[in-house]
C-alpha cells in the first residue's frame, strides 16, 4: 500500500502533495491529525484510493496521544518504500523466512527474542524479566539471523539493512513489538 501511495504521488508530479494538506488540516502545528482528518486529506489528495483503501491504511498505522496519527511519521514510511524491486523481493523474502522459521519451531514472537537472548548470554540473565526486558541489539539479532539466514542472501549488508528495518521504535533493538509490527507491516504491504 505504500509502494502504491507514492507511486500515485510521483506519477501526480507532486511528491509533497499530502504533505501540503496535512500542513493545512494541520490547524495547531502539532504534527498530527485524528483519523477523520487523516482520511481527509488522503481524500483531497485524489490519489485514486477508495474510503475502504484508507481506512484500512489508518488502521494499520500506529497512533500517538488521543488516538491521532504522525504525518511526518507516515510520510517517512511512505517516503522510505523501495523503487527497487530486487530489494523489495528480498525482504519479502526475508520475511517469509522469519515467518517459516516461526511456523517450523512453534515460537512466539516473545520466544524467538528470549532464544536469542539465551544464546548471546551478555544480553541479559535475568530469570524473572517483564516482557519489556526481551530485547536484543541490532547487532547481536543481526548475528542470530545470519546464522539462519545468510546463505539465502549471500550480502551480510543487505541483511543487516533488513534488520535495521525491523527496528520500528528505533531504539537500537529489537523487541517483541518491533518483530510482530515488521511482519504484520510487512504482510499488509505485500497484500496492498
Amino acid at each position: 500500500m505504500l509502494r502504491r501511495i507514492k507511486v500515485k504521488m510521483m506519477s501526480k508530479g507532486d511528491p509533497k502533495i499530502l504533505h501540503d494538506i496535512f500542513e493545512k488540516f494541520d490547524i495547531k502545528n502539532q504534527g498530527v491529525l485524528s483519523v477523520g482528518n487523516f482520511k481527509s486529506c488522503f481524500l483531497q489528495a485524489d490519489l485514486g484510493f477508495d474510503m475502504e483503501d484508507i481506512t484500512r491504511l489508518s488502521r494499520y498505522l500506529d497512533k500517538e496521544r488521543d488516538e491521532k496519527i504522525n504525518y511526518a511519521k507516515f510520510l517517512k514510511l511512505v517516503d522510505d518504500v523501495f523503487f527497487d524491486k530486487h530489494k523489495l523481493d528480498d525482504l519479502d523474502k526475508f520475511a517469509k523466512q522469519i515467518v517459516l522459521y516461526l511456523k517450523s519451531h512453534h515460537l512466539t514472537y516473545l520466544k524467538f527474542i528470549k532464544d536469542i537472548q539465551e544464546t548471546n548470554q551478555s544480553e541479559t540473565s535475568e530469570k524473572n524479566q517483564s516482557i519489556s526486558d526481551y530485547k536484543v541489539s541490532l547487532r547481536k539479532f543481526y548475528k542470530y539471523a545470519s546464522k539462519l539466514f545468510l546463505r539465502s542472501f549471500k550480502n551480510p549488508k543487505k541483511l543487516y539493512e533488513f534488520v535495521n528495518l525491523m527496528d520500528i521504535d528505533q531504539d537500537g533493538y529489537i523487541d517483541p513489538k518491533d518483530l510482530e509490527y515488521f511482519l504484520k507491516r510487512h504482510s499488509f504491504i505485500q497484500k496492498a
